[in-house]
């Protein structure tokens, strides 16, 4: 493993739940639904396994993009630069609408995918766009994970459409290194 953390634990869970009514002769029925997934990782690489997290909250200048490079720049929690080869979960939060720090809340739409050169697809076939207050989360299950090539796709472009407003998202990958 090429990380300088000792130990990783991750859960990622996903739960919805729904009831509906419908109101019909001395009675109102209910009908209730839950859905539940849990992904849980342990430290190490392979099947089932992470061992790198990286998380941020970033802002973007109206009408502008940034391609995170997935392999040599973002930098964890404790100051050691990643270089990803695998990636078991992604999630991004659109927190536009909200007014955070210095931010104030606006409408903007991001786009999540696509990068001119190197794009990184992992589970994304084509862009996603996340409305303000949105969130796209997507696990592996316990596979490999969605693998990143250095020389050939390991850019995630993130782009904020807003003519404009600034956007304000969140973003956790959680993966394994080389």
């Amino acid at each position: 493993m090429a990380t300088d953390l000792t130990n990783l634990s991750a859960r990622f869970t996903v739960a919805l739940s729904a009831a509906v009514q419908k109101a019909i002769a001395l009675s109102t029925p209910e009908a209730r639904m839950s859905v539940r997934r849990v992904l849980n990782l342990t430290f190490g690489t392979g099947a089932g396994q992470a061992d790198l997290v990286w998380w941020d909250r970033r802002t973007l200048a109206k009408d502008t993009y940034e391609d995170l490079d997935l392999t040599g720049s973002l930098v964890h929690a404790f100051g050691h630069t990643l270089a990803l080869t695998n990636i078991k979960v992604i999630m991004v939060i659109n927190r536009s609408d909200q007014a955070l720090g210095e931010h104030e809340a606006t409408d903007a739409t991001i786009v999540i995918g696509l990068a001119d050169s190197h794009p990184w697809m992992g589970p994304l076939s084509d862009a996603i766009n996340l409305r303000a207050g949105a969130a796209f989360a997507c696990d592996c299950g316990n596979a490999d994970g969605w693998n990143i090539d250095e020389n050939m796709s390991d850019m995630l472009r993130i782009r904020n459409l807003d003519a404009d407003d600034e956007a304000l998202y969140d973003i956790v990958l959680v993966g394994e290194s080389a």
